[in-house]
């Protein structure tokens, strides 16, 4: 019974460690491999969408967040993304927006469309509409959302 028990332990841990390798086994265009704005571009053009980057920032997009925004045309759509210099700093700015799309300071902000921001270690990205394709694109590259607003999709 004993050698049994063993067998069985020795086989569930080869299972395990081939589930867990398997699941760390990202495709090129999955969450690890976004690190920068231009990452970011780069994988969305990999799901298969028109993606270029804007010229300059706009600090003006969420005045309190520590960096500005750079936008991103994606089929169309713009998407802002924010760059910090670590995975800390953006977490400290991830903390800014409630998950209903709202900022934790006082602000309240009139979206034109469901807001919807996304992580991945220092990217906090920003696309307001309803895109199934953009957001799928973001899923897949970003991973899901860490807040989605309220506001009823409108279509842009």
């Amino acid at each position: 019974m004993r050698r049994c028990l063993k067998t069985w332990q020795r086989s569930l841990s080869l299972v395990l460690i081939f589930c867990f390798t398997s699941a760390c086994d990202e495709s090129p265009a999955g969450p690890s491999a976004v690190g920068s704005v231009e990452q970011l571009v780069q994988a969305v053009r990999r799901e298969g969408l028109n993606a270029t980057l804007g010229g300059g920032t706009n600090a003006n997009v969420l005045p309190f967040f520590t960096v500005a925004a750079r936008p991103i045309l994606v089929d169309g759509s713009t998407i802002h993304a924010f760059e910090y210099p670590s995975a800390e700093a953006a977490a400290t700015d991830v903390t800014l927006m409630k998950r209903d799309g709202q900022p934790a300071v006082p602000t309240v902000i009139t979206w034109v469309s469901t807001p919807r921001f996304y992580r991945r270690d220092q990217l906090i990205v920003l696309y307001v509409g309803c895109s199934p394709a953009i957001i799928e694109a973001l899923d897949r590259t970003m991973g899901l959302a860490f807040a989605v607003g309220n506001t009823p999709c409108q279509r842009r």
